[in-house]
């Protein structure tokens, strides 16, 4: 960067003493000789006051006591207080009267050249701050640049690593996939043995679509032997014909109610004795295969009212009946389009029963 340094000859104004001034026309009474300078006061035509440096545009005077700057075409001058200035035109041909007015034309050409000086300095103060003012904007940007540089190399650091990550990551969903190809030979390999076991056992998929759960019914008629053994007697009958009606209650559970009607005789010492039993009953029933399966498998609890009415050869007739408890398991297989065969075994208070039958409905 090169500077240039400008050389003025300064010209220092000369004090007119003993020279005055009268006010043309209003004016303002200013602190430097400048339009912009601050206004000290406003004078009127006839105000006077004592010059100090006169000069082409503006002239240096000292009115009232306090010193500032008139615009010289607003005044005119007085060698003395007693003898006005003559005009420029007339004194151009004649001789300067006194020495006043040869000390007023070098003060005029001393602030012309003074206030050239100024504005030369002025114009210098402005490349100065100029050149500030970019030697501080130079640092500025120096210092963002390293800062970016600094933010730079961080984000490359930490982009290296993270590519580190990433490459850890993709290396992980790599084995993933072994592992989930892997996986699925060995499904592929399981699941024809498990769609033979489910064969095996009647269980079946309707496509994928879970059924509703065991909200259906039942309706069964079969044949029981609650009594056969019961007493050692040697008994003769018919078999007890049972009817039943199961309702779901969920896919696990299920409740039902029967009743039970048989007819049979027995002999004794005193003769035959004929009879006839009956019983009504609820069951509750826990299923452990799933719905959709062909074959179903529950255990079942009851509890009901068991009576028997007899009739002898001398027509004497008499009753007895009690509440029972019993416990048992079902099989049921399905046939298809709703029937099915089944068979209950289980204990009614120590007293074996066993019934088959077949059943119609959605259980």
């Amino acid at each position: 960067m090169y500077r240039i340094i400008i050389i003025f000859t300064l010209f220092f104004p000369v004090t007119l003493f003993g020279q005055s001034f009268e006010v043309i026309s209003s004016t303002s009474f200013r602190a430097k000789a400048s339009s912009q300078s601050t206004v000290y006061t406003r004078v009127k035509a006839g105000d006077k006051g004592d010059v100090l440096l006169k000069g082409q545009w503006w002239t240096k005077v000292k009115f009232k006591g306090k010193e500032g700057y008139l615009k010289t075409a607003k005044l005119k001058f007085f060698s003395d207080p007693n003898v006005i200035e003559q005009p420029q035109s007339e004194s151009k041909s004649k001789a300067p009267d006194n020495l006043y007015h040869v000390e007023s034309a070098r003060d005029n050409n001393s602030v012309e050249k003074d206030m050239e000086l100024r504005r030369a300095q002025n114009v210098i103060q402005q490349q100065k701050n100029v050149i500030d003012r970019m030697e501080v904007l130079n640092r500025s940007i120096t210092k963002q640049l390293n800062e970016t540089k600094a933010n730079l190399q961080e984000l490359e650091t930490t982009l290296y690593f993270k590519n580190l990550e990433i490459a850890s990551i993709q290396n992980e969903l790599n084995n993933s996939k072994e592992n989930l190809v892997l996986t699925e030979k060995k499904n592929q390999t399981i699941s024809p043995s498990i769609k033979t076991l489910k064969k095996s056992f009647g269980i079946t998929r309707n496509k994928g679509v879970i059924m509703e759960k065991r909200k259906a019914w039942s309706i069964g008629l079969g044949v029981v032997n609650p009594y056969m053994n019961e007493s050692g007697l040697d008994i003769n009958g018919v078999s007890p014909i049972i009817l039943s009606l199961e309702k779901g209650i969920n896919d696990k559970m299920s409740w039902g109610m029967g009743a039970h009607l048989g007819y049979g005789k027995y002999t004794t010492f005193g003769g035959d004795t004929r009879f006839a039993n009956y019983s009504f009953f609820g069951k509750y029933y826990y299923h452990f295969m799933p719905r959709d399966s062909r074959f179903d498998l529950a255990g079942v609890g009851s509890i009901g009212y068991r009576g028997a009415a007899f009739f002898t050869e001398a027509l004497d007739t008499g009753s007895a009946g009690d509440f029972k408890i019993g416990i048992s398991g079902l099989a049921r297989l399905r046939l298809g389009k709703g029937f099915a065969i089944y068979s209950e075994v289980g204990f009614n208070e120590m007293v074996g029963n066993i019934q088959v039958g077949i059943s119609y409905g959605r259980m």
